[in-house]
Order: structure tokens, then C-alpha cells, then sequence
């Protein structure tokens, strides 16, 4: 069984910039993103990994709130709560 290799501090830090440069403002709440968190679209705990693909830029707040639940779900979840 192999094991999943974590990125390096430095391979970290060029992934975080890349995901900021790309998104700007938080995915969830279009909210600017202060300060900037990471949000893995398949959860960590679920299997997945830190690349590009599989971040999105999040507030605080919207991190926290999805917490590991689905994308599919949260997403849901968030365009209700924005639009009432």
C-alpha cells in the first residue's frame, strides 16, 4: 500500500500563491478571503491531496463551516444561504 507524499514547506507555499492568484476572493461567499485559507475540494480526511486542483480559496468563516462535508453538498448549502 503506498502512502501519499506531503508537499514540502516550499512546494506548499507556491501551491497557497497559486490558489490566492487564481481565486482572489473566498469560493463559498465571494467574500475577500482575509485572511486566506485553504479549502480541499475532496477533504483531506476523504483522501485528497494538496494541489492546485484541489484547492479553493475560503474565508475563515465558510472553511470552518464546511468543515469535511461533500463539496456537492456544501455547495448546495452555501448558494441557499446567500440567496435566502
Amino acid at each position: 500500500m503506498s502512502r501519499k507524499a506531503k508537499p514540502n514547506s516550499a512546494r506548499k507555499r507556491r501551491i497557497q500563491q497559486r490558489v490566492i492568484e487564481r481565486d482572489r476572493v473566498c469560493h463559498w461567499c465571494s467574500a475577500p478571503a482575509d485572511p486566506p485559507t485553504m479549502d480541499h475540494i475532496i477533504p483531506a480526511s476523504q483522501g485528497g491531496n494538496f494541489s492546485v486542483a484541489n484547492l479553493v480559496l475560503a474565508c475563515w468563516s465558510c472553511n470552518q463551516a464546511r468543515a469535511d462535508r461533500p463539496y456537492h453538498y456544501y455547495r448546495r448549502y452555501a448558494c441557499n444561504s446567500i440567496t435566502g
